[in-house]
């Protein structure tokens, strides 16, 4: 069993969010991290500390994820017919 096992990660090990991105925060809806200075997400225009409100999803921003999907599933089934 050498070199098989998983290696054990300690909590502190790991650097926590504040570290690795200070002074930024998460959006509720779409988890993208945002400089701190924004009043609302970069990506969803979801505001921040909407945490307690049910989000609204941004029609644009499903689209574009509608469209980007459909890429993507078009280049795998070009790679995959070649």
């Amino acid at each position: 069993m050498s070199g098989t096992g998983k290696k054990r990660v300690r909590k502190e090990d790991v650097p926590a969010i504040d570290e690795c991105e200070a002074g930024s925060w998460e959006c509720t809806v779409c988890t993208y991290r945002n400089r701190f200075e924004a009043f609302k997400c970069e990506m969803c225009d979801t505001r921040k500390g909407t945490s307690t409100r049910k989000p609204r999803l941004n029609e644009n921003v499903v689209q574009m994820q509608k469209v980007v999907q459909n890429f993507v599933v078009q280049q795998q089934e070009k790679a995959a017919s070649r």
